[in-house]
């Protein structure tokens, strides 16, 4: 009884002893087995594998490194103010990590178009937040590549949303 790990070695109290429990590897068989599968939101069911490589890549042209200037531009300027800390929403705007997108379907080009252009309050489809959103984050003035670099960050911290 040597080789077999102490793991599978126990007595009523848990302490290692050499009586061979076969539940125990029933029941670290089924966590496996349940833990190597997951459920798509389609109902079909694939292998871990697969759910990992569904994670979706980053988009064209975006580096980690715009993500990153793109979080800094978001959380000192007039983002951060609305949209809250981390994009989690407030008072003013909407969350932009969690519910559905309102303006548009959250690509990375609808999300940098729209912090270009904005959201003027006539477009505006939630009737909790009425303030429109400025074009360039209004003060900030953001330049194309700057806003690129907040798209990218906000495009990150989205993808749990639907």
């Amino acid at each position: 009884m040597r080789f077999i790990p102490a793991l599978f070695r126990t007595s009523l109290r848990g302490a290692a002893c050499g009586v061979w429990r076969p539940i125990t590897i029933g029941a670290l068989w089924l966590a496996a087995s349940a833990c190597s599968r997951v459920t798509s939101s389609t109902g079909t069911t694939s292998g871990m594998s697969a759910s990992v490589s569904a994670a979706p890549a980053m988009p064209a042209g975006v580096t980690s490194a715009m993500i990153a200037r793109g979080e800094q531009l978001f959380r000192t300027g007039s983002c951060n103010r609305c949209h809250g800390a981390a994009g989690v929403g407030g008072e003013r705007a909407p969350s932009l990590v969690a519910g559905p997108w309102l303006q548009h379907r959250g690509t990375y080009e609808q999300i940098v178009a729209t912090v270009i252009t904005g959201v003027p309050v006539s477009s505006i489809k939630d009737p909790a937040h009425k303030l429109a959103m400025n074009p360039r984050g209004g003060p900030m003035q953001l330049t194309d590549e700057a806003a690129r670099e907040v798209g990218a960050y906000v495009w990150s911290i989205s993808r749990g949303k639907r």
